[in-house]
């Protein structure tokens, strides 16, 4: 009998312990709030390679960078590349048409490389959104610029 008084009393004491837990855990973490991060991925389309590499905070995109070379580059030229420079920097940052170079922070934004040809606008974008993009199905690089262009908002 006094076993079972031992049982019930850690019982007792423990359930609250269980529940405060559960409770905090509820309330307290965002499994959304993945913290900042960088991915991306690559393909072919029309004859060009093409790389996306995308920034986001939680899973709120932070930019957007679209690169293309023709489809006979080699990957040292693309590593090569300086239109988008984040290996060994703090701030990842772009190339702009002038030759200088401007940090990806801020607004979220979309840049759109066509060779140098840059086009840049403000997007509001959430990681999910990706799970929409499908280069497999787009014909031209062109394709691409109008996937990113339903995201375009107002300059802030």
């Amino acid at each position: 009998m006094r076993r079972d008084y031992r049982k019930m009393t850690l019982f007792a004491l423990a359930l609250p312990l269980i529940v405060v837990a559960v409770v905090w855990y509820w309330f307290f973490f965002d499994p959304e709030d993945t913290g900042p991060g960088q991915g991306g991925q690559s393909f072919t389309i029309g004859g060009q390679f093409v790389i996306v590499d995308n920034g986001y905070d939680s899973d709120r995109v932070t930019y957007v960078v679209v690169r293309n070379w023709p489809i006979s580059s080699s990957p040292d030229d693309r590593l090569k590349d300086q239109r988008f420079v984040y290996l060994g920097v703090d701030k990842p940052k772009v190339k702009l048409p002038g030759g200088g170079y401007d940090t990806v922070e801020g607004t979220p934004c979309l840049y759109f490389f066509d060779g140098d040809d840059l086009t840049v606008f403000p997007i509001s974008m959430r990681e999910d959104d990706f799970m929409h993009f499908q280069p497999r199905q787009m014909t031209s690089y062109a394709e691409v610029l109008a996937f990113f262009r339903q995201y375009e908002v107002s300059a802030p």
